[in-house]
This record gives C-alpha cells, sequence and structure tokens, in this order.
C-alpha cells in the first residue's frame, strides 16, 4: 500500500464518514441509545476482547498503548453489517443496516513509540414509536427519535523497559439527538400539533492507559477515560414559523474504564478476558421519554440509569508460517453486557458469541480479517421484547514505512 493509495482511500472514507450510523434496534430507544461497534473483525471475533493483546499491522486499538506495536504508518478501515430480528406485543420485524464505517491512523514513533487518530460512532439511536394518545385514546401519536454520538480519539503512547507502556489522548465527541413528535387529530381542518427537538453535543474526555507485557505468559492492561461536561445546543420548532426557541445547557457525561487480561498458551494460542464499564447511573441530561402518567414529556429530567458493564471472554490461534504460505489464524469469543437502562422495571442483558479469521497481505504488511457473531438482546417475558442480531464485520489494514 503505497503513501497515494493511503491519502486517496483516507480521503474518499473521509467523505462518507457523516452520514449517520443506522441503530434500527428496538434497544437503541433510550436518549443515548445503543453502543455501536468500534472494534476492527480481529477484536470482535474474539468476543470483543482484546485490551492486552498486540498488533503490528492494524492502528484499531482499544487503548492507547497499542499504538506503540506499529512497525508502519497504518490505516485501519472497518464496516459493520446487521440484521435485527425485533420482537414485542405487536409482533416481529426484520431489520438490515449498514453502519457507518471506523477509521484509524497509527504512525509509529522512533522504536517505542506510537501516536493514532480515528473517527468512529460511540453510540446510536434510531427508533419510531406509534401509539394511543394517553390523554384520549382516540388519537394517535408518534414519536420517532434519531441520532449519534462520534468519537475522534487523538492518543500517543511510549514503551518503558521493554515491558511498560503508557498511554493518554483525547477524546472529541461530537454528536447529536433529534427527536420529532406529532399528535395525529381527527379531521377537522386543524394543523397537527408538532414539536420538532434537536440537542447538539460537543466535549473532550481525556484517557489514561497502562499496559505490561511478557511477564512469563501474562499480560495486563487497561485504561481510563474521564468524564465530562457536554455543551449542549438546545433546538425547538413548533407548529408555527414563529414558534421557536434555542437555548444551552451542560450535561455531565459518564466516564468509561476497563482493564483486560492476556494469556499465551501453547501452540500460538492465546486466551483473555476484557471487563468494562461506562458510569451511567452518573449521567445529568434530560431525555425524551413518556411520564409516569403515560403522556410524552420532551422535558424530563433523565431517568435513573444503570451502569453499563461488559465482560468479554476470547480465544486466538495466530496464524503459522508453511513454507511460502501460512495456516489462518482461528478466533472465538463470548460476551456478556448489561446496558445502561430498563424496560418493565427489569435489566436489559445481552449475551453473544462470535467466530472470526483472517488473511495477511502483501507479505504481512497488509491484513483482511472477518468475523461473524449472533446475539440475543432483552427477554420478551421480562422487558417485554427481545432481539436477535447477527452480525458480520470486515476489517482492511495496511501500511508502508515511511521513514
Amino acid at each position: 500500500m503505497t503513501k497515494r493509495t493511503i491519502c486517496a482511500t483516507t480521503l474518499l472514507l473521509l467523505t462518507l464518514l457523516p452520514s449517520g450510523v443506522r441503530a434500527d434496534s428496538l434497544f437503541g430507544m433510550s436518549y443515548f441509545g445503543q453502543p455501536t461497534t468500534l472494534r476492527d473483525a480481529r477484536i470482535e471475533g474474539r468476543g470483543g476482547m482484546g485490551l492486552a493483546y498486540r498488533d503490528s499491522v492494524n492502528a484499531s486499538v482499544m487503548q492507547a498503548t497499542q499504538l506503540v506495536d506499529l512497525t508502519q504508518v497504518t490505516i485501519g478501515v472497518s464496516n459493520v453489517f446487521s440484521r435485527r430480528t425485533s420482537e414485542d406485543v405487536g409482533g416481529a420485524l426484520d431489520r438490515n443496516g449498514l453502519s457507518t464505517p471506523t477509521v484509524r491512523l497509527g504512525l509509529p514513533v522512533f522504536d517505542n513509540g506510537g501516536v493514532g487518530l480515528g473517527f468512529g460512532a460511540r453510540r446510536a439511536t434510531q427508533w419510531t414509536i406509534v401509539r394511543d394518545f394517553a390523554p384520549d385514546p382516540t388519537l394517535t401519536e408518534t414519536l420517532d427519535r434519531s441520532g449519534t454520538l462520534f468519537d475522534v480519539p487523538i492518543q500517543e503512547a511510549w514503551r518503558f523497559a521493554d515491558r511498560v507502556t503508557v498511554g493518554a489522548g483525547l477524546h472529541l465527541l461530537r454528536g447529536n439527538v433529534r427527536m420529532e413528535y406529532e399528535l395525529d387529530l381527527p379531521a377537522s381542518g386543524a394543523t397537527d400539533p408538532t414539536d420538532e427537538r434537536e440537542d447538539i453535543y460537543q466535549g473532550t474526555a481525556t484517557e489514561f492507559s497502562l499496559a505490561v507485557h511478557d511477564v512469563g505468559p501474562v499480560s495486563v492492561a487497561g485504561y481510563w477515560i474521564s468524564d465530562f461536561d457536554a455543551d449542549v445546543e438546545e433546538r425547538q420548532r413548533g407548529v408555527a414559523l414563529s414558534d421557536r426557541s434555542d437555548g444551552e445547557r451542560t450535561d455531565e457525561m459518564p466516564a468509561r474504564y476497563g482493564a483486560g487480561i492476556r494469556v499465551d498458551l501453547p501452540g500460538d494460542w492465546s486466551a483473555g478476558v476484557d471487563y468494562t464499564a461506562e458510569d451511567w447511573s452518573s449521567y445529568t441530561g434530560r431525555s425524551f421519554r413518556f411520564g409516569e402518567d403515560g403522556a410524552f414529556d420532551p422535558d424530563a429530567p433523565a431517568q435513573d440509569l444503570n451502569d453499563e458493564i461488559e465482560w468479554r471472554f476470547g480465544l486466538e490461534r495466530e496464524a503459522r508460517r508453511r513454507g511460502f504460505g501460512a495456516t489462518l489464524p482461528v478466533r472465538a469469543g463470548a460476551y456478556w453486557r448489561q446496558w445502561h437502562y430498563q424496560l418493565n422495571g427489569s435489566d436489559v442483558t445481552e449475551w453473544g458469541v462470535t467466530l472470526g479469521s483472517g488473511v495477511y497481505l502483501r507479505g504481512g504488511s497488509a491484513r483482511a480479517d472477518l468475523s461473524i457473531g449472533y446475539s440475543r438482546i432483552g427477554d420478551l417475558d421480562e422487558n417485554g421484547a427481545s432481539e436477535d442480531v447477527f452480525r458480520i464485520v470486515l476489517s482492511i489494514a495496511g501500511g508502508e514505512r515511511w521513514y
């Protein structure tokens, strides 16, 4: 992959990035919606586990310290195709979606450092609710909610004494949540009441990370990304052209943190476990939701949220060279997640399994990876809804030494 090719590919991808992430999930209906896949297919094939792993080819890192392992100027691109089958008391519905690509660029610095930057979507929501108007069941109300929260990481890392690596970075978070509400009145010549609101977010979080590798067969790593105050621009539009109002507020966004361990096993195998959390119980802001009386309240304060936690388990056999070729890598994993809100008074949980593999290109300076996975979200009896998700992740990474 030449310099010209890398630059041209980057420019092409950047022209595609501003479009939002499709998140047509029944469980994307909270204010900030569902987490989206930022990891590349190699990581996803291990069940999304990999905080303590190394990769010299792909700049799609999970935390800053992994940048020191790059040996070339590298660009990595990942995209996700998903098929969702959602079911609630009203029946089942199938949806297909293709996400906005995640792009990461990494550069080695001398022999012991690395820097990187990228673009991807952290969370997304897109859902439409049509139901009877609670105060008057003869009327129908429609709520359409959509939005995406994007993350632009700028990270650096440095290795000390061969085994210890420290990393730091900034995460520039930008995005919006849009709500469109309409009350369908009987045919009386009156204009249907509408309410359109949009919250536009921007803020910056700091990252600190640490990794210790190869203490015998064991490597460990962890990261912490701070909570931060998000500046929110409020826009509101009503029925009449003059019915407009704008405002500003500050929301406190949650911190994120995680830790992982990797153990090298005989025969080119390794296994690992990651734990990650996001402190949504500390979030302060508002949410577009229905109140306790059943009426829609767009100015309601955020309901109490759970901390979102994940456990991820993975196994990998690395590719082994044989003569002029090499064996294919083998990856498998599983995960469990508690979402940050409840439905029907019960926690929403998700579990999933994944498989993956890949192939090295251009003598090992580039790689294409593929993972497939299945997950189950929610419980029809406890939450009143459930969802089956089939997901395919494709990643391409490559680079060239520029200096």
